[in-house]
């Protein structure tokens, strides 16, 4: 396994355009350029897969205020593969990896819309586990790591102090909200079975996403009608077998909550008053 990436930042501007060519060349071309921060966006993608020096200067015309600092990582093929878990005192209670098999970008650097849990891959247990020891951890939290089809080389990514993929987890056997609760309140945690023991194939969707993707797909003309075509009857089935990101039969009111208020946010009239530049006497 290795790990690949840098971070950098600066003062001004200039140094950190500056840090970005640097951190490039050290690399070498083709890199990931990503914020620092868990869920921030760069120029409204999660990430950028940056191919030359023209890529850069193209999507880099000058530092995005928002971003005191970018990390810059080495390009590496292959699916995401996320471990979720809960984890006392640096000892794995339960862990689920979750390859991402579809994301909201066609070049695959967006959110997952479509996860499946699989075996553990010997090489990323093994890292979560050092790095959850190291840490001497104590929490739910998200490893994650780029594996290779062909080679299988296994290259680190991040570990996030929080949840993701967190219905996917629950469904496949970790219950990380009931031991994340254990843990707050100083309660002994419940014998789990095997740390590594959870369900493989579960699937889960995020299917908003994947109906964006669609959308830009058809504005942008990227592919044929009947390749757009297959592609919705595949979400569509997906939607159909799949743990969805909010949405569930038996508990529907978080989904109804959400699009209700995305719904309302669309219709809402816009205040007609507007603030005066001086004040009234």
């Amino acid at each position: 396994m290795r790990s690949a990436g840098r971070a950098f930042g600066g003062v001004s501007d200039c140094a950190l355009e500056a840090g970005c060519f640097d951190a490039t060349a050290e690399i070498g071309f083709p890199v990931i350029i990503k914020p620092s921060c868990v869920d921030a966006e760069l120029y409204g993608r999660k990430a950028l897969i940056i191919r030359s020096t023209a890529d850069l200067n193209a999507h880099f015309p000058e530092w995005p205020e928002e971003h005191p600092e970018l990390i810059v990582q080495r390009y590496v093929r292959g699916p995401r593969h996320s471990v979720i878990f809960s984890a006392e005192n640096g000892r794995i209670l339960k862990a689920v990896e979750v390859v991402a098999k579809r994301t909201h970008e066609n070049d695959g650097t967006g959110y997952t819309t479509l996860g499946v849990a699989v075996a553990p891959t010997p090489a990323v247990r093994a890292a979560t586990e050092a790095l959850v020891e190291s840490l001497t951890y104590s929490s739910t939290g998200c490893t994650q790591f780029i594996v290779d089809p062909e080679t299988g080389e296994v290259t680190f990514m991040e570990l996030n102090s929080r949840t993701s993929l967190a219905r996917i987890a629950e469904a496949a056997g970790v219950p990380h909200s009931l031991l994340g609760l254990y843990t707050a309140l100083g309660l002994k945690t419940p014998d789990l079975g095997a740390p590594w023991a959870t369900k493989t194939g579960t699937r889960y969707v995020w299917t908003k996403g994947d109906l964006m993707r669609l959308k830009r797909m058809v504005q942008s003309g990227e592919g044929t009608a009947r390749q757009n075509m297959a592609d919705a009857i595949r979400v569509g089935l997906d939607a159909i077998r799949s743990t969805h990101a909010i949405f569930d039969l038996t508990d529907p009111a978080p989904a109804i909550g959400v699009y209700t208020h995305f719904i309302l946010k669309r219709v809402h009239r816009q205040n007609r008053y507007e603030l005066q530049t001086e004040p009234t006497i």
